[in-house]
């Protein structure tokens, strides 16, 4: 049985769309003021609330707004009542994030029929939510044993060895060892940290606000930007690969670390994701306000069905191609780049490679200068 909050201060009113509710088998708590309707739905949130619009002490403007506070509250379908009809305050309530609004008188058919399409509507998206869930569940289920147990086969076979036969190998043979043992490290804590971050920022991308405490100035971003593709170019064996071509830009508002970590994501994808000896392209520019980097690759690429669907805990092809990741490094930096008002996009041909461009706000008349080719 759904349970509707009634908010409305004419006690006659009250009792008359009270009366309507649960002669409609609904369940019903009706409070004669905005800050007993507050305290009503968070001590306990209803599955709707009908809420009067001008009311003493607290209006329904007031009340939506302190209820869309309170996470418990804040997705609960709101129904404005009125007995005014502007254009100005029906706007103003939509804007506040209302799901309908009635004119007073309101007839029991039009106030049911408004009741249900807003049920029906949590309902839907309480479903979708529920089908997103269920199948992030799913993908971790299917990926991350994998990504642990890989590198950490890896740490314990070789720590075994060493344990093991400790007095019969050669100094050689232990450097190629550890080699592989911090290789196998470094990839498990890459995971862990990319699994963390995302985390985070989801957090984080409730109250984007907090993404200011990043920003550390007017900082040398072409530098950076060479620095971590020259790196990864290193990492992945392919230093010739590696193709720069970066104009003077400007720096941008993003704090040093989350900027690294986005090229970081791009530049190992790209060299993840294309074979040896063919070219790895960073280039950064700038246009309308925005400093743009584009990493592009000359891989596999991705369909559009697979466009749509990369996201975080999403691999394609496992059967048919050995990777590592999780679709974690894509996830984080498009959330990354979103949170500092800029965006991510990504363009691709299958057989043919892939394009993936971030653009960043850019932080007053700074000028970085160019990456070397």
């Amino acid at each position: 049985m759904s349970r509707i909050l009634v908010i409305e201060d004419n006690e006659a009113v009250r009792e008359e769309i009270a009366m309507i509710l649960q002669f409609e088998h609904f369940s019903v708590q009706a409070v004669g003021d905005g800050r007993l309707g507050v305290e009503a739905a968070t001590a306990e949130p209803p599955d709707l609330v009908l809420c009067d619009l001008m009311m003493p002490q607290m209006n329904g403007y007031e009340t939506l707004a302190a209820l869309r506070e309170v996470s418990s509250t804040a997705t609960v379908p709101f129904v404005f009542l009125t007995a005014r009809s502007e254009r100005a305050d029906l706007r103003k309530g939509m804007e506040l994030g209302a799901d309908d609004y009635l004119t007073k008188p309101v007839m029991a058919e039009e106030l049911l029929a408004a009741v249900r399409a807003a049920l029906a509507k949590k309902m839907r998206a309480s479903s979708e939510t529920e089908a997103k869930l269920s199948g992030v569940r799913d993908r971790i289920a299917a990926t991350l044993p994998h990504e642990l147990q890989t590198p950490l086969t890896t740490i314990l076979g070789y720590g075994e060895i060493m344990q093991t036969d400790a007095a019969s190998i050669e100094s050689e043979e232990v450097a190629a060892m550890a080699r592989q043992i911090v290789g196998a490290a470094t990839r498990l804590h890459r995971l862990t940290e990319n699994f963390v971050l995302f985390a985070q920022l989801e957090l984080l991308a409730q109250r984007p606000e907090g993404i200011h405490l990043a920003d550390d100035g007017n900082r040398d971003r072409a530098a950076d930007l060479e620095e971590v593709a020259r790196r990864k170019a290193t990492e992945a064996g392919r230093s010739d690969d590696l193709r720069l071509d970066c104009a003077e830009g400007p720096a941008v508002a993003a704090g040093a670390h989350h900027f690294r970590k986005m090229i970081e994501e791009l530049v190992d994808n790209a060299f993840k994701f294309s074979e040896r000896g063919s070219h790895v392209l960073v280039k950064a520019d700038v246009a309308d306000g925005h400093l743009v980097v584009q990493v592009t690759d000359n891989g596999r690429g991705l369909s559009a069905g697979q466009i749509e669907a990369a996201g975080p805990y999403v691999q394609f092809d496992r059967e048919r191609f050995e990777q590592q990741g999780m679709g974690l490094g894509l996830a984080v930096t498009r959330r990354l780049a979103e949170l500092y008002g800029g965006s991510l996009g990504l363009t691709s041909v299958p057989g043919q490679g892939t394009t993936v461009t971030i653009s960043l706000p850019i932080r007053g008349d700074s000028r970085a200068p160019a990456c070397s080719k």
